[in-house]
């Protein structure tokens, strides 16, 4: 009977994450055939996992630990007080732990780190959280992320990491600390960029797309209806006046559209968590702009099959979220990206889609026109609907993949 625990499962405000976490969980489930299950979330409660999984325990991941039971923001200083909290108890359990079992926690939160002690193997839940944009407020983030990891190495456990981005990084300090956690560990990279740069860390890399793209099947082009799908966040990197400015840019575009083609616009908040990611909040300073045309509507599905079902009936989508795109790609919806990070395009080099992308900080009303207006050539839209179809049988033998590996690994 094999121990796991797996952690920074994320997703209940994030239909991205909430892919991930499913479809993570459920090739787990098929790799291993007697286990004990421990999943460090978000949250402790009130969490839907939808998967095949009969048994498992839950409890909080020190990052969701942190943010707990709020329904707003964390002002800084208390923010930082619940991190310093955090990392030094569990520090100091970690320490105590070396020694002897009967230090460690066995119910409420620090009993994570009994869990780790007792496990065959720990699993880090895939995604593009390594990553950090603003030195001191992202470092003690990131470090709370990596605490089940370090704490993994510490007890000398294997370690896996399910296919993720790894970087950008906002300094070479957060690049050392993030790349030690992945030393000597497996390691699956979602992208070629993210592989070209931890495998200055760790030679143990395979490349892996995405876990939201594993699950990808052939599905026949369904009835494109008079609307196209928008996805956008608040910048990680510029200040309110230029994201005023980039979000002006896109609404000229929501009113070309309309009035030339008679597409209504429709915005997927891919993330809506009150506490830090919420792309309501861009909806709503949209919705300004337009000053409440009609053309303009914000739905919010809670499920990402519910997304699916929205984006699959779109003439095509502007997506600033990586996982609208690869939501768009796997129900052959064309799209075009405007990314604030190397791992969209990393997924848009592995279809070969790159030339479809635009940098958020080079939004401009004109380029959106220019990239849209050649796409809904006939020709090109045709043609960008093959490649998709073409790459689909590729990355569809990724699944078997990805699962050999965690047979052999576990």
């Amino acid at each position: 009977m094999k121990n796991i625990v797996v952690t920074n499962l994320y997703g209940k405000f994030n239909l991205g994450d909430n892919a991930i976490r499913n479809s993570g969980l459920d090739i787990l489930d098929e790799a291993i055939a007697k286990k004990n299950v421990f999943l460090l979330c978000e949250s402790d409660t009130d969490f839907p996992i939808q998967t095949h999984l009969k048994e498992y325990q839950i409890s909080f991941a020190p990052y969701g630990y942190a943010i707990r039971a709020n329904a707003k923001p964390l002002n800084k200083a208390f923010k930082f007080y619940r991190f310093f909290q955090i990392f030094f108890i569990s520090l100091l359990y970690l320490i105590l732990g070396f020694f002897s079992y009967k230090f460690l926690p066995t119910n409420g939160f620090y009993k994570y780190i009994l869990w780790i002690k007792n496990s065959d193997v720990v699993v880090a839940m895939g995604g593009g959280y390594l990553i950090t944009s603003i030195f001191l407020t992202d470092f003690f983030g990131i470090l709370l992320n990596l605490l089940p990891i370090y704490a993994a190495k510490i007890y000398k456990k294997k370690i896996i990491f399910l296919p993720m981005s790894f970087g950008p990084f906002a300094h070479k300090i957060d690049e050392q600390i993030v790349g030690s956690a992945v030393k000597n560990s497996i390691f699956l990279s979602r992208e070629e960029i993210s592989t070209n740069i931890v495998s200055k860390f760790n030679k143990k890399v395979t490349q892996i797309p995405d876990l939201a793209l594993l699950d990808w099947k052939k599905n026949a082009n369904g009835k494109k209806e008079n609307y196209f799908v928008l996805t956008f966040r608040e910048s990680l990197d510029v200040n309110p006046s230029t994201q005023n400015s980039l979000e002006k840019e896109v609404s000229k575009f929501i009113t070309y559209v309309f009035e030339k083609y008679g597409y209504t616009c429709v915005f997927i908040p891919m993330a809506s968590n009150p506490i830090e990611e919420n792309d309501l909040i861009v909806a709503k300073a949209i919705q300004s702009h337009l000053e409440g045309k009609s053309y303009f509507i914000v739905l919010k599905p809670t499920n990402p099959e519910d997304a699916k079902l929205i984006i699959s009936k779109a003439r095509f989508s502007v997506c600033n979220r990586l996982h609208s795109a690869i939501f768009s790609a796997t129900v052959f919806t064309p799209f075009i990206t405007i990314s604030y990070a190397h791992k969209t395009i990393g997924f848009l080099k592995m279809l070969g889609l790159d030339s479809w992308n635009i940098p958020m900080k080079e939004i401009s009303f004109k380029d959106l026109v220019q990239k849209f207006e050649l796409l809904n050539e006939q020709p090109n839209y045709d043609a960008y609907i093959h490649v998709l179809e073409k790459e689909q049988t590729k990355i569809s033998a990724s699944r078997q993949e990805m699962l050999a590996i965690l047979k052999h690994e576990l």
